[in-house]
């Protein structure tokens, strides 16, 4: 059973065709990358799987479950999490706060027995899994930004228990932070299925176990990264080899 799919996903604002007839999957257990030019259907997708959209025409499983009529907070009740291109925190509370409160929030949704941990001793091993234990008691709005964007990923690591679907999540760091990030990201992917749109090919190609590549809202391909790398298609569209 796959973690997430788009069937024959389609979403028109007026005469604007944002997505035409898109179809991918997400297991649980990998990460799958969503790339395509600027404008090509990307957070548009995204928007559709969680029920920010509604699609024009086709449908949004989760879980095996079709959810395309299921509101945003229902879908987050079957656990999946999101986040966004800049981080969304609660600024005027500190790390840990941000982390408890993912953790209970998923715990109300999916109940008490999904973990034998109390939330104390689980919020405290994602702090140390994701280094950052030494920020634990640090307001947001006193972090820098390779620091807040760690945070929003762990945070929406720790609400999500089946779908994670990441927003370009290493956009604007340098290369420290995102070993951290992705190194949150591998923490995690064998419980989830993951999804992230990202414009950084090196960390697409060496992080996604699968890609799907789209451009002006239609699917192009699915497949393995280096049979990414080697399509035609892509390369044109993408990678900006000549024709």
């Amino acid at each position: 059973m796959n973690a997430l799919s788009l069937r024959a996903v389609s979403k028109r604002f007026g005469a604007l065709v944002a997505l035409d007839n898109v179809s991918f999957d997400i297991q649980r257990g990998e990460i799958h990358g969503l790339i395509g030019p600027n404008g090509a259907g990307k957070t548009t997708a995204v928007n559709v799987a969680t029920g920010v959209l509604r699609p024009t025409s086709g449908s949004v499983w989760l879980g095996g479950v079709d959810v395309t009529h299921v509101s945003t907070h229902r879908r987050a009740a079957r656990g999946l999490g999101r986040s966004f291109q800049g981080a969304r925190l609660f600024d005027q509370l500190d790390v840990r706060t941000n982390i408890r409160i993912a953790v209970e929030q998923r715990r109300k949704c999916i109940g008490p027995s999904e973990s034998n941990a109390d939330v104390g001793t689980e919020v405290d091993q994602l702090l140390e899994e994701s280094t950052l234990t030494p920020v634990a008691g640090a307001l947001i709005n006193s972090l820098p930004y390779g620091v807040r964007k760690q945070v929003e990923v762990i945070r929406a690591c720790a609400f999500a228990s089946s779908v994670l679907l990441l927003d370009e999540p290493t956009a604007g760091l340098g290369p420290d932070d995102i070993e951290r990030v992705l190194g949150v990201m591998a923490n995690h992917r064998a419980r989830l299925g993951i999804l992230i749109i990202e414009h950084d090919m090196e960390v697409i190609m060496s992080l996604c176990d699968r890609v799907t590549v789209i451009d002006a809202g239609r699917w192009l391909m699915t497949g393995r990264p280096a049979e990414v790398q080697r399509n035609p298609e892509v390369i044109a569209a993408y990678l900006g080899a000549d024709e």
